[in-house]
């Protein structure tokens, strides 16, 4: 009745968001950034160095923390503007599908650039798995594999948009090949904002993901005796 969706998924509660279970899921989010570098180093070379920062900016709105509400009232939530990756070439853009496990990426593709999300932002898997993209990226649009974006509505420093990832990928449940994370789905998702400003300390993302690269360059570089 009223296009109201039948499913338990819909409507079973999920219960609020403890400290430790957010330390657990923002580390798991992290984890799956630097997953992405190791296995293609050359993303570092293209991270947003204002990621997580620029949307500092004083004429955006403050998040309104402690509230409870659908995901849209947080976030625009946007398809994937890109079709299948076969149809394009290799180049320095990361391409989003549903089918990746390194942060929802599959390969590094040459831009289009009306596809282009160049603000980074948070990408949503077909069967509901969130991954923070702190670099432009491109999103498949069309078929099974479709990937829904999530565009901040308010600033948000790298800890609170962590915060909405974890608070997406608890509710990973909710979503399964019968019941896929669509436009609709996505949107209406409950979900709560943190409770306080979530303050970001030491070193940006971007500077974490060069000193990473580094650090694992430096590794894997084998001297020899001359």
């Amino acid at each position: 009745m009223n296009n109201i969706e039948w499913s338990p998924q819909q409507w079973l509660p999920q219960p609020k968001l403890s400290e430790d279970e957010f330390k657990d899921l923002r580390r798991e989010a992290m984890r799956g950034i630097f997953e992405a570098v190791t296995l293609m180093p050359d993303l570092a070379d293209v991270v947003l160095t204002n990621f997580g920062v620029a949307n500092k900016d004083t004429n955006s709105q403050e998040l309104p923390y402690g509230t409870q509400g659908k995901l849209s009232e947080y976030f625009d939530v946007v398809n994937g503007r890109s079709i299948g990756e076969k149809n394009y070439i290799e180049g320095t853009i990361p391409y989003i599908s549903s089918g990746g496990s390194t942060n929802s990426i599959v390969s590094l593709i040459d831009p289009v650039p009306e596809e282009i999300f160049d603000q980074g932002g948070i990408t949503i898997t077909a069967f509901g798995k969130a991954a923070l993209q702190p670099w432009e990226f491109m999103a498949r649009g069309n078929g099974g594999s479709s990937v829904r974006v999530l565009l901040p509505k308010y600033k948000m420093s790298l800890n609170e948009l962590l915060w909405f990832v974890a608070e997406i990928n608890r509710q990973q449940w909710r979503f399964f090949y019968a019941r896929m994370a669509i436009k609709g789905r996505v949107s209406s998702l409950e979900v709560s904002a943190p409770t306080r400003v979530l303050i970001d300390c030491g070193k940006t993302l971007s500077e974490r993901i060069r000193i990473f690269r580094e650090q694992l360059e430096d590794l894997v570089y084998i001297e020899t005796k001359s």
